[in-house]
């Protein structure tokens, strides 16, 4: 069960209802597709190493994975792609 904040009246209510208990919203209105994103890895490193080029191979693989623990919730397929 996963909780989330309805869209029509901000109420926090679960995913596993018919409805917001406050409002009435249909859960089901309430369900937006999510995004797939396509991240080309060797692309992500060398922006980070542009911006910081004293940077030590730990900083930058610590990096990478700061941006995937954060952005990958918000899709639902990540694809990682190289050159």
């Amino acid at each position: 069960m996963a909780l989330f904040n309805c869209t029509e009246c901000g109420k926090e209510i679960s995913d596993k209802a018919p409805a917001c208990i406050n409002c009435g919203c249909p859960v089901e209105a309430m369900k937006v597709e999510k995004k797939v994103e396509y991240i080309d890895i060797q692309d992500l490193l060398a922006s980070f190493k542009s911006r910081y080029p004293s940077s030590t191979k730990t900083q930058q693989q610590s990096y990478l994975m700061y941006v995937f623990s954060v952005d990958y919730n918000e899709y639902d397929t990540l694809s990682i792609t190289g050159k």
